[in-house]
């Protein structure tokens, strides 16, 4: 999800609430749970309400407003840089409004109309400020996850626990499939998207960059774990972690975790919010248009049907989309891939004996990747 409390604020309770008033007592599977080991508490993250530490590798979970100053920079700075990068994508905001305009999306006049009003006059570089400075207007309370390496940050998202279904964030601005029906109605804790440094700085490769973000996922969901089992979050024999994503995470997480899968997509109605279209617009509204074609197949026949009326538009939308695409290593537009652009709701049951297992797993992977390099270079064929 949007990765700050801001659209659950107004209904956000402080941290005290969720330690104090949850009033659920403990169960039983929690006990099967390893408490994996982690040095003892240093002077230095006395403020973190959790710890979890693997040689030079330390994960914590703390309110942001208790963070040290120069953490809260640090967060809000890798956070505005992921969101800057992935999400609030310029040349894809731009493609989709003019794809929008061209009126030959069937079912998307309403969207079309009020996406006139809102941003024909508005330049893509200031819409992509107001959403950057919506996600770096924090909620005090906030609840959020540090990942370490070496001093450096190279991880963080935030936390937010509910006792009640409906208070999941993510239905703030996603509609659900039926079979989101069969998602039990208990305390649970969803996760924010999680930001990732890419590198330390030791690795410059691909390969190097996607052993780091395992690392950073990793030790994110350890303490993470640790974390709402001390303090009762997930108190229910069926309760659950959850978030929404898109791309690759999810792929990751399915290999730890018994992952279950609620398909969704953005709300519409959403976008009849001017607060929140002036806020996150530009990243619900990419993501609503390009997540509904088909394939790369389907694109390209409507960039046709659109150059046979206006070759100028069509030229600009191609030119549009294959910059983004080059940029993220995409060569060519019909590699394109709508499904990334699909935002899925996923949740995995906390006590299941595969989440068990997942977890053992996960806590191999940050001990191989905090040993010799020799762990590293076995880890690829691990994870």
């Amino acid at each position: 999800m949007l990765a700050t409390q801001n659209e659950a604020i107004q209904r956000q309770q402080p941290w005290d609430y969720y330690r104090d008033n949850l009033g659920i007592s403990n169960i039983t599977q929690k006990e099967e749970f390893a408490d994996f080991s982690y040095e003892p508490i240093a002077r230095e993250f006395r403020w973190a309400e959790q710890v979890y530490q693997a040689g030079d590798t330390v994960a914590l979970v703390a309110v942001y407003k208790n963070l040290p100053h120069h953490l809260q920079y640090n967060v809000d700075q890798l956070l505005l840089e992921e969101y800057r990068k992935k999400l609030f994508r310029i040349p894809l905001f731009e493609a989709s409004l003019l794809l929008l305009s061209s009126g030959c999306l069937p079912g998307f006049d309403s969207l079309r109309e009020r996406s006139k009003r809102f941003f024909s006059d508005s330049r893509a570089d200031l819409q992509q400020q107001k959403a950057l400075d919506f996600i770096s207007s924090r909620n005090p309370e906030d609840i959020v996850v540090l990942v370490m390496r070496s001093g450096q940050l190279i991880g963080t998202m935030t936390l937010f626990p509910f006792s009640r279904k409906q208070d999941i964030p993510s239905l703030s601005y996603l509609r659900m499939e039926p079979s989101f029906d069969k998602v039990p109605d208990v305390p649970a804790v969803e996760v924010g998207r999680l930001a990732k440094a890419t590198s330390d700085g030791k690795h410059d490769s691909r390969q190097g960059n996607n052993l780091m973000n395992t690392m950073a996922m990793a030790a994110a969901f350890i303490v993470t774990k640790n974390f709402v089992l001390q303090h009762g979050l997930v108190p229910a024999a069926d309760s659950y972690m959850c978030g929404d994503t898109y791309g690759s995470f999810i792929s990751s997480l399915k290999r730890f975790f018994p992952m279950r899968i609620v398909k969704s997509r953005i709300n519409p109605d959403m976008l009849k919010d001017d607060n929140r279209v002036h806020a996150t617009g530009m990243y619900f509204l990419q993501r609503h248009v390009l997540g509904s074609f088909g394939s790369a197949d389907d694109l390209m026949s409507v960039i046709e049907t659109i150059k046979k009326s206006n070759p100028d538009m069509a030229n600009r939308i191609r030119e549009l989309l294959e910059s983004d695409l080059r940029t993220n290593g995409v060569k060519t537009i019909k590699k394109f891939h709508p499904e990334k652009f699909r935002v899925q709701f996923f949740y995995f049951p906390c006590y299941h004996p595969k989440t068990l297992e997942g977890f053992k797993r996960l806590e191999q992977v940050v001990q191989r990747m905090t040993t010799a390099e020799r762990g590293v270079r076995h880890l690829e064929n691990y994870v």
